[in-house]
């Protein structure tokens, strides 16, 4: 899931999420955001942890960014 607030520049916010694939379990938690550089172009960023304990306590880090661009309304 995803929570999030809208701000005058962009949106800020955060994720949580659970897998289970047979008797494994994957947890994830994280940070995003993004920044409306300009009507028609968006900076967006991510950055998350997760965990499967049941793999030898195995921990991720991910992280992303993207540079958006709309075309129009309908095609980014």
């Amino acid at each position: 899931g995803h929570l999030y607030s809208q701000t005058e520049g962009g949106l800020i916010g955060g994720f949580a999420g659970w897998s289970k694939a047979e008797d494994v379990d994957f947890w994830s938690v994280g940070a995003e955001a993004q920044a409306y550089v300009s009507p028609n172009a968006t900076l967006y960023g991510t950055l998350g942890y997760g965990r499967v304990e049941e793999l030898d306590d195995a921990d991720f880090w991910a992280g992303r960014g993207e540079f958006r661009w709309f075309a129009s309304d309908n095609l980014r």
